[in-house]
C-alpha cells in the first residue's frame, strides 16, 4: 500500500486557454513547475489525464500518467486509488506553478494529524477566486483518504460534483483548514495569458515563499 500518493490532474482541452500546461514560464514548461515540486517531495506521482490524451503526457513528461474520463474526473481519481493501492491522496491542479514543495509538505503533515478530515489549505467564496482562507489560489492542497474519495464516488451524483472531484466531499464530509498563512492576496493559478504575464516578473519571489503558522 501506498501511504500518500500526489495526484495531479491535467489536459490539453481548457476550453479558456487550450494546451494551458505547455506554455512556457520562466524558461519551463507550466506542468514542469508543477512537476518539479511534487517530485521534491518525495512522494510517488500520478498524472491523471483524459485517455485520449494519455500517450501524450508519457511522452512528454517524465511522470506515470493515468488516463480515464475526461468529464468525470473524480472516477479518475477512484480508480487510480483502487489500482495503485494509495491509502492518502493529495490532489494537486496542473494550474498551480507557483506552489512551493514546503507548502505541499506542511499540509501533508496537517493531513497527518486529522486523518479522519478532508484537509484543505483553501476555501472560496462561491463563483470567485477571493479566499476564505489566509491560502491565497493558486497555493491549493488537498488531501482526502481514499475512503472518503470512494464515498465521494458512490455518493456524487450531480455532473458538476464528478467534474470538481471534492466538491461533494467540502458539502458532505468533515472539513479540516490548517491555521497556515501566506501573506498574499489574488490569484496565482494560470488560466489564461494575461495570468502568464502577471506571474512571470515575480515567479521566483512566489515559489520561495514559506508557510507561516
Amino acid at each position: 500500500m501506498i501511504d500518500y500518493a500526489i495526484f495531479i490532474q491535467a489536459r490539453l482541452g481548457s476550453t479558456r486557454f487550450p494546451k494551458k500546461v505547455l506554455h512556457e514560464l520562466a524558461g519551463k514548461r507550466v506542468l514542469d513547475h508543477v512537476l518539479e515540486s511534487c517530485q521534491a517531495t518525495g512522494l510517488k506521482i500520478f498524472l491523471l489525464t483524459p485517455e485520449s490524451e494519455k500517450n501524450f503526457f508519457s511522452d512528454n513528461f517524465n511522470v506515470e500518467v493515468v488516463g480515464g474520463s475526461e468529464q468525470d474526473v473524480l472516477s479518475r481519481f477512484v480508480n487510480c486509488a483502487q489500482q495503485n493501492n494509495v491509502k492518502n491522496i493529495v490532489r494537486i491542479t496542473s494550474d498551480c506553478p507557483c506552489l512551493p514543495t514546503s507548502h505541499i509538505e506542511a499540509v501533508i503533515q496537517e493531513h497527518k494529524n486529522n486523518q479522519d478530515s478532508f484537509v484543505s489549505n483553501v476555501a472560496y467564496h462561491e463563483g470567485t477566486y477571493k479566499s476564505l482562507s489566509n491560502i491565497p489560489d493558486g497555493f491549493d492542497v488537498e488531501i482526502f483518504s481514499r475512503e472518503l474519495l470512494e464515498l465521494a464516488g458512490n455518493n456524487a451524483i450531480n455532473k458538476h460534483d464528478r467534474e470538481h472531484v471534492t466538491l461533494w466531499m467540502r458539502k458532505n464530509c468533515k472539513t479540516y483548514i490548517p491555521s497556515m498563512y501566506l501573506f498574499l492576496e489574488g490569484k496565482f493559478s494560470f488560466d489564461n495569458e494575461n495570468d502568464l504575464k502577471r506571474l512571470e516578473p515575480n515567479f521566483e519571489v512566489l515559489r520561495s515563499l514559506k508557510t507561516l503558522y
